[in-house]
């Protein structure tokens, strides 16, 4: 991937149907996780995927897969500024940007509790074993943006 990733245009409606869609999704390692969760999002307003090569099956290969990279925190992190996605300071979280946040529901040894999501403008949205859950972005680690379409 040499290009930056770039929104689409169309890309909030884009966005509100993959969330739409998603709500009922329940979480499963490697079938609908965080991870699968926020590069559906990219892809949906992108068209590309960011997190490509972070696959997993299960919970045991999820956490092979992440320390491999080093933490959970380096394997996205890496990922979506190779995709050229933009670091924004938490203060300045719009729709459509992808968050790694705090997710205290979650206590998986080697995760570090974070989780990625996608901040629909108000909350921040993520898959979870009730399907999809919102919740206040009070716990943002780092916020992430696509570039602007031209």
């Amino acid at each position: 991937m040499g290009e930056k990733l770039t929104k689409l245009q169309g890309w909030e409606s884009n966005l509100h149907s993959f969330l739409s869609e998603s709500k009922n999704k329940k979480f499963g390692w490697g079938d609908w996780d965080c991870a699968l969760f926020a590069d559906g999002a990219i892809q949906k307003m992108a068209g590309e995927s960011a997190l490509d090569g972070l696959e997993w099956h299960d919970k045991r290969s999820a956490i092979k897969a992440i320390r491999e990279n080093g933490t959970f925190l380096d394997a996205v992190i890496n990922r979506l500024e190779k995709a050229g996605l933009e670091r924004i300071e938490n203060k300045h979280c719009e729709k459509g940007d992808i968050v790694i946040y705090k997710a205290y529901f979650r206590h998986i040894q080697g995760l570090e509790n974070n989780a990625l999501g996608v901040y629909e403008g108000y909350n921040i949205a993520g898959p979870s074993e009730v399907g999809m859950v919102r919740t206040k972005p009070t716990n943002l680690v780092r916020v992430y943006r696509l570039n602007e379409s031209r």
